[in-house]
């Protein structure tokens, strides 16, 4: 928040927005409960929300199912919806990609809430590794 409002500062009527994961959002969850007598910022938090830590299936660790969900997987099941509620700010659920637009429009202090699927985004990350990694090999090979 306290970026936004030094952006706005320095360029009056810019919106700001806000990409940040599950837990980190979970974290600093404390920084949305903004007094009265404060300003508020025109910021839009896009919370990409996988229940839990979804960067660290890219880690060797990601091998060891049982402890790595505990230690490093971390699901949380908290709902953004009601901590948005519980601190008064606007929340949308975007359930389709094409929905992600319209969503962040707006102003003032809001949350966009996308749902995502660690297992997925992982598969994705392998898929997009393998492909990167064949159009390398197919460069440098004579």
């Amino acid at each position: 928040a306290g970026a936004a409002l030094a952006h706005a500062a320095a360029h009056p009527g810019a919106q700001a927005f806000a990409l940040i994961g599950d837990l980190a959002f979970l974290h600093d969850a404390a920084g949305l409960a903004i007094g009265p007598a404060e300003p508020r910022p025109d910021l839009c938090l896009v919370v990409a929300n996988n229940d839990g830590g979804g960067i660290f299936e890219t880690l060797e660790q990601a091998a060891f199912d049982g402890v790595f969900e505990r230690l490093f997987g971390t699901p949380h099941g908290a709902s953004v919806e009601q901590l948005a509620a519980a601190f008064g700010v606007p929340y949308t659920l975007v359930e389709q990609a094409g929905e992600l637009a319209k969503a962040v429009s707006g102003t003032g202090l809001r949350i966009v809430e996308a749902r995502t699927d660690r297992a997925a985004n992982a598969a994705l990350r392998g898929r997009m590794r393998a492909a990167a990694t064949q159009a390398v090999v197919r460069a440098v090979s004579p």
